[in-house]
Formats: C-alpha cells, sequence, structure tokens
C-alpha cells in the first residue's frame, strides 16, 4: 500500500512539473510557434496533459509495486534462510495452508550413527562408546562386517595428513591459519554411511571395508554383482565371491521387518546358523518395535551361503535375485539415530500457530515416523498416521473424512 500510494504521489508530482514547465515555455521563452496560441488553451493543454499523467502512473505503477514489494519480500525470507526462486511463490506460500514435510535431512540432520542392535543374536546397548567390542565370536563378526562392507554403495573418505610444502612464509601462514576438517568424508547414502563407520571403529577392529570391496571385485568379468537398494522393496542385493575363490553368497540388508519376514534362520554368537523358531521370531519383532518406538530406523543384515546352487551369478538379474532372497540368514538388526534438526520444533509450532497444518512424509517404518513426529510435535492426540498402500486404497470420501487429521 504504501509503494502504490508513493507511485502516486509520483505521478501527482510529475504531472504539476510538466505543467509548470509547459506554462514556463509559454510565458517565458515564447517560441514562435506558439504566438497564434492563447494562454488558456495552451493552459487547458497543459492540465490535461498533467491529468493524463495521474491517470496512467497508477495503474501502470501498480505492477511495478508489486514486484517491488515481492522482491522485499524474497529478500526478507532470505535472511530467514528461505530461498525463493520465483517471486510469484511469495503469495503463494502466504496462502500456504497445509505444509508436506519429508523427514531425512529435512526434519532431521541425516547425521546417522549406529547406536545400538542385535548382532549375531547378542544385544548391545551402546554402540557409540569408542571403546565398544562384540561379544560374539571372530567368526560371526567377519559374516557381518563382510556384509556391511560388500552390501554397499556408500565410501567413507579418510582426509590425508598433508603438511606445509612450501617454504614461503605467506605459504606458510596460510596453511597455519586453514581449519583443516580431518573427520571422516561420507560418500553415498548415510544410512550405509553408518554402518560402515561402525565397521571401521573398535566394534569391528578398524576393519578395511574399501579392501573388502576391492576382494570382492565388483563391475568386472567374474566379479560380484550388486543389485542396488529399491525404494519400492525397501531391500538391497549383492551376490559376493572372492579372487581366487568359487563360493558364492549373497548378502541383503533392507527394512527389518520386511527382511525378517524372508529369514529362516539366524546367526548365533559362535558362527553357526540356527533355524528361526517362533519365539526367536518374536523376538526380533520386539526388538524391531522397540527401536521403532525410540525413534531409531532398523535395518537388517542378512546372507544366504551357496546362492550359485540357486541361480546362476554371472547371467542373473534384479528379478531372480529377488527370487531367491528367500530362507535367508538373519545376521544383525542394528537401531540408527538420526537427530532431529535443533529449530525443527520451534519451526513445527510456528506453522501450527499460524493455522498451517504440518504433515510428515518418510518412507521409514511407521512406528519409527510416529516417534518421530511426536518428537517434533507434528503428531498430535487425535492426529493419524499411515502407510502409503493403506492410503492409495481410499476411496474419495474416505480421504475427505481422515485428510483433516492425518499428519504421517
Amino acid at each position: 500500500d504504501d509503494i502504490a500510494a508513493l507511485i502516486g504521489y509520483v505521478g501527482m508530482a510529475a504531472a504539476a512539473a510538466t505543467f509548470v514547465a509547459m506554462m514556463f515555455i509559454k510565458l517565458v521563452v515564447k517560441p514562435a510557434y506558439l504566438e497564434d496560441v492563447s494562454v488558456f488553451n495552451y493552459a487547458l493543454d497543459a492540465f490535461i496533459i498533467g491529468v493524463t499523467i495521474v491517470v496512467v502512473a497508477v495503474p501502470e505503477g501498480l505492477p511495478l509495486a508489486v514486484t517491488i514489494s515481492l522482491a522485499y519480500s524474497t529478500k526478507k525470507m532470505l535472511a530467514d534462510q528461505n530461498l525463493i526462486r520465483h517471486l510469484a511463490a511469495c503469495e503463494t506460500m502466504g496462502n500456504a495452508t497445509n505444509i508436506c514435510s519429508d523427514k531425512t535431512g529435512t526434519l532431521t540432520e541425516n547425521r546417522m550413527t549406529v547406536v545400538k542392535g542385535v548382532f549375531a543374536n547378542k544385544a548391545q546397548e551402546d554402540t557409540t562408546d569408542p571403546e565398544c567390542t562384540p561379544d560374539i565370536s571372530d567368526e560371526a563378526r567377519e559374516i557381518i562386517l563382510q556384509g556391511i562392507a560388500t552390501c554397499s554403495t556408500a565410501r567413507v573418505v579418510i582426509p590425508e595428513e598433508t603438511g606445509p610444502t612450501s617454504d614461503d612464509e605467506d605459504d606458510d601462514l596460510e596453511n597455519e591459519l586453514t581449519i583443516k576438517d580431518n573427520r571422516p568424508q561420507l560418500i553415498g547414502n548415510k544410512t550405509e554411511a553408518a554402518l560402515l563407520l561402525l565397521a571401521r571403529s573398535k566394534w569391528g577392529g578398524a576393519d578395511d571395508t574399501k579392501a573388502r570391496r576391492d576382494s570382492a571385485n565388483f563391475g568386472k568379468a567374474g566379479g560380484s554383482r550388486l543389485f542396488p537398494f529399491s525404494s519400492r522393496r525397501k531391500r538391497m542385493t549383492v551376490l559376493v565371491t572372492e579372487k581366487g575363490c568359487d563360493e558364492w553368497v549373497m548378502y541383503h540388508k533392507g527394512a527389518a521387518e520386511t527382511v525378517l519376514a524372508d529369514c529362516t534362520k539366524y546367526l548365533d554368537a559362535d558362527g553357526a546358523t540356527r533355524p528361526m523358531t517362533p519365539e526367536k521370531r518374536k523376538y526380533f519383532e520386539t526388538v524391531i518395535k522397540d527401536y521403532a518406538s525410540e525413534a531409531l530406523r532398523c535395518v537388517a543384515l542378512s546372507h544366504r551361503a551357496n546362492i550359485d546352487s540357486v541361480l546362476d551369478p554371472a547371467t542373473a538379474t534384479a528379478e531372480s535375485a529377488e527370487m531367491a532372497e528367500r530362507e535367508l540368514c538373519l545376521d544383525a538388526l542394528v537401531g540408527i539415530a538420526d537427530p532431529l534438526r535443533n529449530d525443527v520444533i520451534e519451526a513445527v509450532a510456528t506453522c501450527q500457530r499460524a493455522g498451517i497444518l504440518v504433515r510428515m512424509v518418510t518412507g521409514d517404518n511407521l512406528d519409527t515416523a510416529r516417534a518421530i513426529a511426536k518428537e517434533a510435535g507434528i503428531l498430535t492426540k487425535d492426529g493419524l498416521a499411515m502407510i502409503g498402500e493403506e492410503f492409495r486404497k481410499l476411496t474419495p470420501a474416505q480421504l475427505d473424512e481422515i485428510l483433516p487429521r492425518l499428519q504421517v
């Protein structure tokens, strides 16, 4: 409104200046071409031109006023760490009544850490302790470490320790002032990277995961095969053989509840495989629920030995590998924490006070999603949480009924 009023004032000032200038030309300059024009007629023409300027300035200036105000709003939103690519989005966001937010990396820090797990049938409550070591046999740990290293597309890069290479005083001063980040650099999926860091910790005996992958000979003739993670299936598979070894092993990893359903055996602490009894399956299901209730992402690691007796690894396809993901041996269940960002709870509360309904959309386990949504203040007492498969089956009438309460 202030900008529109300012444009009106500028238009009126321009009209007045035009009228004064034209009268000055007539009365003071007195050019020859105006000798036959009376002062009254010329003043009337000058007045009409001035009125025209005022009438034209306001409607022509309004689009400019809107553009300037949106540009100003964009700058203000940028100060709040909100980048607007299109000016019209400022007006759109002002009318927003619903926000659907992703979880990982948006509400959370996307800084995954394995905090606890059941490894070879042995529960371990705190794997973040630097002195933590597994209470299982070397044979059992070897199977788990091989699965972590090979059934992964992530990499952990350790920065090299390099010192000054120049005797020049300026270069030495620059090297002293430069802050070096010597933390491991995680490349690829953060969940897989968390498992790799566990393997490289004291728990895994500072395992060389890169050497294991190199030994598996991925991507080369006669080497191991990788079928990457599928968001539809929530799992991934590799068929692994080592140099100079004819034995093939399938390592499998994914959402705990789906992997457990395909397991008929489990790895025990002594490295032996034992049948999956109903009691043991119930125990693992309880562990998964407990981890989910603590807002932990639960990932299952499993394997199947002698997979070459079921399919030909050299010609296996994603479909044939999927068909072979049966009769697995459960190696471990790991609970991975991804903490909320510091400002999420306050931001959600601010949106809710403004009358905006915040919803969370995630591919995590429903119990995990509920726990994180409650922690963030998104899931209220009367709110609903639903998996996508059930949501897609609803009729339009049912959608209209649940949408006001659907929050996860």
